[in-house]
């Protein structure tokens, strides 16, 4: 898909202009628990797998990515919303397996019942990582 093509081609620029290896990168992710080997970080930036989105964003940390969204040609969010994200991500890093199982399940009942969706929202991509 064109888009998982983009996506990769960002990825892949992301580290380059960090000037770090992917020896590298797969090394500090495998040190935080992730299974990252380089032939994984390869199928990433060929477009034919995707990070978890938790690996995606501590892979953009160590390669000093402050605005992940606009890295990948996103618009950054409005008012403190990125604020909440990032409360929202702490709590999920802090939960066990099965907490963060049962927050993503809470988070989708929210969004499955219509009442809390917001009516002008901007979708970022439904694939699952």
């Amino acid at each position: 898909m064109e888009d998982d093509k983009s996506f990769a081609k960002n990825l892949k620029a992301i580290r380059i202009a960090a000037n770090i290896s992917i020896s590298e990168i797969s090394n500090y992710l495998v040190s935080l628990g992730y299974k990252a080997s380089e032939k994984t970080i390869y199928s990433w930036e060929s477009g034919n797998s995707q990070p978890s989105p938790s690996a995606l964003l501590d892979l953009c940390s160590f390669c000093g990515v402050n605005d992940v969204l606009a890295s990948f040609g996103y618009t950054s969010v409005k008012g403190d919303t990125a604020e909440a994200e990032k409360h929202l991500l702490k709590n999920y890093k802090l939960l066990n397996t099965e907490g963060q199982e049962k927050l993503i399940e809470y988070s989708d009942d929210l969004v499955d019942t219509g009442k809390y969706k917001k009516h002008n929202e901007v979708k970022l991509g439904s694939k699952e990582a």
